[in-house]
């Protein structure tokens, strides 16, 4: 029979023991580095998280050139950057975060933290630079949507992005100084002016110049309302702004000098609004004629009140260096020349333009002259605006035979002029809707005319022109 020895049992105890002795051991030395391995997939994910964080923020933050738009402090939150893509982990695993991303303005850095759980470790308050699995403490909870940190996500918003740079404006036109008498359309009056070889006629012979012909190009933009013309913020003059210059002419300043200045008469025509006073009816105009205004006077007014031919005391006199002078031409009004106005008048209308200019020139010191800053234009004003084939005629017959549509100041309306008719003390020079002149009587309802404003420009004024700028109505001079 074999002899079948076991373990006794003081020997299964050993073995027990062994057994149990080497399990603490295990235990004691693997547990901590399951829990170190736990805390370090958390860590990372962490650091995954700042990396999510970081992407979103390059997205809003840097340019396509790799600059940074803005020097701003954000916090993105787990939950946000799960619901927007940037980062999967923990949308089903309860787990909670934040990550803090703020900028240095002193050293223009940023860094980078984050707080995590993942309901059994936390990471909080842990900067990218320093981070160590061991920071981790047992936890369920991290700040979760940014809440108590600087910023917070998704009601965040950010600002608005610099705005573009303003594209550099395109130079101004190079603005050129005009010179009256070296202007298209304007004629010297030095003597005498051949015609076309059919001999010499007498212009004004006083050495100025002016405009002659059928529509030159001598409007300027004047008085209260051109302010903005041509400045960036109009590239229109108002209608009621359009003068035309007549020419650069002598005149007798009000301390007696004779000097030369531009001339200029409104191109439309003046309103009871404009003057403060009232309308004494509608111009007589002849429609089928040639029109050179915009707009047709609406407004006739009286030469005087009382019977009387005296241009002192004349209602137009009155209205046009009182409410037209100061309110209707605003500051502008500084721009224009104290002077005296010729006044004394003809006998007849049946002289030449140079007939008539020797009357009313301001050569004559011996006449009498009326200070003022406005008043209207003269006969001969209108005679020598004509082209220079009718000056060997006599006013009188300035009319559709003469070809009427080649003197720029005639307009199809009856108009009155500054001249008195000598001949009686009631009677005034006026120019007839058919172009003649003509003497009428200035008071009763069927004699107001249309008026427009005449005055001289400062010495100390300039007119400036351009490429943009040629002087027709549409683009005016400009006046500075």
């Amino acid at each position: 029979m074999k002899n079948r020895k076991g373990f006794t049992l003081v020997e299964l105890i050993a073995v027990i023991v062994i057994l149990g002795v080497v399990i603490l051991i295990a235990a004691t030395s693997i547990g901590p580095l399951i829990t170190r391995a736990r805390k370090g997939a958390l860590g990372e994910e962490g650091l995954h998280m700042i990396e999510a964080a970081k992407y979103a923020h390059k997205l809003d933050e840097i340019d396509e050139a790799n600059n940074i738009k803005g020097s701003k402090s954000i916090c993105y939150s787990l939950k946000w950057l799960n619901e927007n893509d940037y980062y999967d982990k923990g949308k089903d695993e309860g787990y909670t975060g934040s990550v803090l991303i703020e900028y240095d303005e002193e050293t223009k850095n940023y860094s980078y933290k984050f707080w995590l759980s993942n309901g059994t470790y936390v990471f909080n308050n842990v900067n990218e630079k320093d981070y160590d699995s061991e920071l981790a403490t047992e936890g369920k909870e991290a700040i979760e949507d940014c809440e108590g940190l600087s910023k917070k996500l998704p009601s965040y918003t950010y600002p608005d992005p610099d705005p573009e740079p303003e594209p550099t404006p395109e130079p101004e036109p190079e603005e050129k100084s005009l010179d009256v008498c070296s202007s298209p359309d304007v004629i010297k009056h030095d003597k005498t002016i051949d015609v076309n070889g059919d001999g010499e006629y007498d212009d004004a012979g006083d050495g100025g110049c002016r405009y002659s012909g059928n529509n030159p190009n001598n409007f300027i933009c004047f008085g209260k309302g051109s302010e903005n013309y041509n400045n960036g913020t109009s590239t229109t003059c108002p209608d009621e702004n359009l003068y035309r210059i007549i020419g650069y002419v002598p005149v007798e300043l009000s301390n007696g000098n004779i000097e030369y200045r531009i001339k200029v008469i409104k191109s439309e025509y003046a309103t009871s609004e404009q003057l403060g006073t009232a309308s004494m009816g509608t111009s007589y105009i002849k429609y089928d004629s040639i029109k050179r205004v915009k707009k047709f006077p609406t407004d006739g007014f009286y030469w005087h009140y009382n019977a009387k031919n005296d241009w002192e005391t004349s209602i137009l006199y009155q209205s046009l260096n009182g409410k037209y002078l100061n309110s209707t031409l605003g500051s502008d009004a500084q721009k224009i020349e104290l002077v005296k106005w010729r006044v004394d008048g003809h006998f007849t209308t049946g002289g030449t333009p140079k007939n008539v200019y020797d009357d009313e020139k301001p050569l004559e010191l011996s006449k009498a002259g009326v200070p003022a800053y406005v008043g209207l234009m003269y006969i001969h004003d209108y005679s020598f605006a004509s082209s220079k084939e009718n000056w060997a005629t006599f006013i009188s017959a300035y009319n559709n035979s003469l070809n009427i549509e080649n003197n720029w100041l005639f307009n199809s309306v009856f108009e009155w002029t500054i001249t008195p008719f000598s001949a009686n003390t009631w009677n005034t020079f006026c120019i007839s809707y058919w172009g003649e002149v003509d003497v009428e009587y200035g008071e009763t309802w069927w004699r107001s005319y249309g008026v427009r404003p005449v005055f001289y420009l400062k010495s100390s004024v300039t007119l400036s022109g351009g490429d943009d700028i040629d002087g027709s109505d549409a683009h005016p001079y400009k006046v500075k």
